[in-house]
């Protein structure tokens, strides 16, 4: 006669709860990246309160145009990471326009996660309309 173990240890009840618990989150996230990998984000440069530029399909890209609108001439940006998809570009003063501006490099999700109002965005699709 063959013994075959079991699949799940012999343990008290509150730590195979535990276990399976911890299975169901772990499972949900491979599905929600999964999710996320298929439906590729798209990228969007605003400010406190406007709407600049986008969309764009990668964030390097949206890098690359709010660096080219703050005439970046220092051999680093100054980027910070806020939040999940979401990305605070500093540009250089800028002594003509006697500013400082500031870009936020995010997708609509993570604009909207932080409080941004949708309709920063929608002005943006009725414009390409």
């Amino acid at each position: 006669m063959v013994f075959w173990p079991t699949l799940r240890p012999l343990l008290p009840s509150r730590q195979i709860k535990f276990k399976e618990h911890a299975l169901h989150h772990w499972t949900s996230a491979l599905i929600f990246e999964k999710i996320v990998n298929v439906n590729p984000a798209v990228w969007h440069i605003i400010t406190w309160k406007d709407y600049i530029e986008g969309p764009f399909e990668t964030y390097e890209n949206a890098l690359a145009e709010a660096m080219e609108l703050g005439r970046e001439n220092r051999t680093k940006p100054q980027v910070k990471r806020l939040s999940r998809d979401f990305y605070q570009y500093r540009a250089p003063y800028d002594k003509q326009e006697k500013w400082w501006p500031t870009f936020w490099i995010c997708t609509e999700q993570a604009a909207r996660s932080r409080g941004i109002p949708i309709d920063r965005f929608i002005a943006q699709y009725d414009e390409a309309a």
